[in-house]
């Protein structure tokens, strides 16, 4: 990708008119690249559907978060870098299957005397 950038930009998805800046239209340029891939891998007339006519911005967005939870980010923050503005919530509740480090750390708080049990299952007195 980066072989493809425009050496006089700093962007790799530079603006076409006006002033210098990236695009904001994310699906434009998403389609330019199928349309290249589709020109590069398939053959003229082509109309199977491949993996690259699969992939959304959504796609891409799926990605970043489902890789930040599972980092171990917090969920805040991951909602801050994709401007979410409910603080994680909707993170938390669609991507939290994803993160096992939390239940794991609250596992290991838990000890057999604050739920009554020997570590062998039989109750004993506290």
């Amino acid at each position: 990708m980066y072989s493809r950038k425009d050496p006089a930009s700093d962007w790799m998805f530079p603006k076409r008119r006006g002033k210098p800046g990236h695009t904001l239209r994310f699906n434009k340029q998403l389609g330019l690249v199928k349309r290249q891939m589709r020109a590069k891998r398939c053959e003229p007339g082509d109309k199977e559907s491949y993996w690259f006519d699969r992939i959304t911005f959504q796609w891409f967005r799926h990605y970043f978060i489902s890789h930040c939870v599972m980092a171990g980010i917090d969920y805040k923050m991951i909602a801050s870098w994709v401007s979410q503005r409910d603080g994680g919530m909707l993170i938390g509740r669609v991507y939290g299957h994803l993160d096992t480090r939390h239940s794991e750390e609250m596992s290991l708080k838990l000890s057999w005397r604050h739920v009554g049990l020997s570590p062998d299952g039989r109750g004993h007195d506290l």
